[in-house]
């Protein structure tokens, strides 16, 4: 997660990126504040619910066998890397998992949407496969917010329902829409769903809600860290080779770079979340002898301020870094070589590449670097993108859909992974260099949004750049040992449902204020203060009650 600043000024309209942005200023502070996903307030405490879903046996993991990965990871964080596509395409389901009947389902897209039903081969397919009738509500992710409300508050909730992990989805909200599937999928039971059983356990303590499962996850592991991507062909241009030590390294390297006649900067923003690594600072929070501490409590929290508007000020940041659509933008200068450096996640190298404009000669690297006071921390992402509900009500038909959410999650390089994220050899994907690539109708059709719904764990892949999955795998081995995962994820609080929007701003505009000149480094101070006095401190109780009423615990 990253604290950049003015992201948290326009709460109207905000994608799950922004969301995660924000959250990270105010210990996890919900950036949604008390809407439908914060709503139906519980009537247990903190503390009572903690105690509650520690009782919940998770789900038994048995990892897929079928195909051997290039590069293999831990199962858990270090994703497999796949130097080629598989040649033999496996089948990882027996059956067809449905029973003939309509399925609506809700789901967000960050991409356009594809092609209508009706004239879509690809959903048709898909029918087909899975043994239903798809009918599938496809919400821009910028809009997720307001349409889920809306879901919420009618009376026909679809039979599949995808809810963000960020912000923290209401137990009482989720426990009252969405079936419980624990006796379906808890323990061994989860063996009936070979697919599901390949997702890594420590993904459905974000499903438990009031002591019961009630959804199952979309798993992400390390790749969802955000970490510095360079643009190495760049730097290979002049000659520079980048792994900082400490941050006056950092910044001369940053001045290097930087061609203001040339409109090119270093950073597509200021280096926070990186500096907050470099000087140790906590994932969100920190707990000792179960006590927990907020990484914006850091004593060292003014110095990390006053380093960043040096960059700032010494104008290797791109000079519109401020703008409110920052996510978006970043995107674009990187590729563009407007700058050299940005921070996203390691999922974000494939749009790098399919977007590029630099041709050929395009290469990005990831960034590794040193710690001011010996190791950096490095900051693992949340390892749950997302909770799919069941409606409830049928149990017998919960049992049915989890089948198809099965199917999807087929593990990557199975005959279904490859139907879901390519559809049928010569109609919407030709095999070309050894690779399944798109036909102009396939990248029409494909993008129903059903990786959302059902995935496997993430893999390390670019077709015909093997040279990136191994630099990627290589990067997550160096950054997984450093890495923190914030330790309030599972655990509820109801304050910081309520009241996180408010809290996130004030500390988000003392931020930018600060950047901007318009504050001094120390003012930082005050504003933790006040994050304290409005409800820091509140949150804070309320995360160490669950902690010691769970069995989560911090890693």
């Amino acid at each position: 997660m990253s604290p950049h600043r003015n992201t948290a000024l326009n709460t109207n309209r905000l994608d799950r990126r922004t969301i995660l942005r924000v959250a990270a200023l105010a210990g996890g502070a919900s950036a949604l504040g008390a809407t439908a996903l914060s709503g139906c307030s519980s009537k247990k405490t903190s503390s009572q619910a903690a105690q509650a879903n520690s009782s919940v046996v998770l789900p038994t993991q048995t990892r897929f066998e079928g195909l051997t990965p290039d590069i293999p990871g831990d199962g858990e964080w270090v994703a497999d890397g796949f130097t080629a596509y598989p040649t033999t395409r496996i089948k990882a389901t027996e059956k067809i998992p449905g029973d003939g009947s309509e399925v609506k389902a809700f789901l967000a897209l960050s991409t356009p949407p594809p092609t209508v039903r009706d004239k879509n081969s690809q959903w048709q397919a898909m029918e087909d496969r899975l043994g239903v009738e798809l009918s599938i509500s496809m919400v821009p992710a910028g809009e997720m917010n307001d349409k889920f409300t809306t879901l919420v508050a009618g009376s026909d909730l679809p039979d599949i329902v995808q809810v963000w992990t960020t912000p923290t989805p209401k137990a009482a909200l989720m426990s009252n829409i969405f079936e419980d599937i624990t006796d379906l999928v808890s323990g061994d039971a989860i063996s009936a769903y070979p697919n599901l059983a390949n997702l890594p356990t420590s993904c459905w303590q974000y499903c438990i809600f009031d002591g019961a499962i009630h959804g199952v996850p979309i798993p992400r592991g390390g790749v969802s860290s955000t970490v510095v991507h360079q643009r190495q062909d760049i730097l290979d241009s002049l000659g520079m080779e980048i792994e900082p030590q400490n941050v006056q390294e950092l910044l001369d390297a940053a001045a290097e770079v930087t061609d203001e006649a040339g409109s090119r900067w270093a950073f597509t923003e200021a280096p926070m979340t990186l500096l907050r690594q470099m000087y140790g600072i906590a994932n969100t929070w920190s707990v000792r002898n179960g006590s927990f501490t907020a990484a914006i409590e850091d004593d060292k929290m003014p110095d990390i301020l006053a380093d960043a508007k040096r960059f700032l000020d010494a104008g290797v940041v791109h000079p519109d870094s401020f703008s409110s659509n920052i996510g978006t933008l970043s995107k674009q200068w990187f590729n563009q070589g407007s700058a050299v450096f940005t921070m996203d996640t390691y999922t974000a190298m494939r749009g790098f590449y399919s977007e590029n404009t630099g041709g050929d000669a395009f290469k990005v690297k990831l960034m590794k670097f040193g710690g001011i006071d010996g190791d950096p921390v490095t900051y693992l992402g949340h390892p749950t993108h997302s909770v799919v509900g069941l409606k409830k009500g049928d149990h017998e038909r919960a049992a049915m859909l989890l089948g198809i959410l099965d199917w999807l999650a087929s593990p990557f390089g199975t005959d279904e992974y490859t139907m879901v994220n390519y559809g049928t050899e010569v109609s919407t994907f030709q095999m070309s260099g050894g690779a399944p690539s798109l036909t102009d109708l396939g990248k029409q059709e494909i993008g129903l949004g059903l990786s959302y719904l059902g995935a496997p764990p993430q893999v390390f892949y670019l077709e015909q750049h093997a040279d990136v999955t191994e630099m990627e795998c290589d990067h997550l081995r160096w950054l997984a040992p450093l890495g923190q995962v914030n330790p309030a994820l599972a655990l509820p609080s109801d304050t910081r449902d309520k009241k996180g929007q408010q809290l996130d701003k004030a500390l988000a505009d003392t931020q930018t204020a600060i950047l901007q000149g318009k504050q001094e480094p120390g003012s930082w101070t005050d504003a933790v203060a006040t994050w304290r006095k409005n409800g820091g401190d509140q949150i804070r109780k309320e995360l160490e009650e669950a902690q010691a009423s769970s069995k989560v615990t911090s890693s």
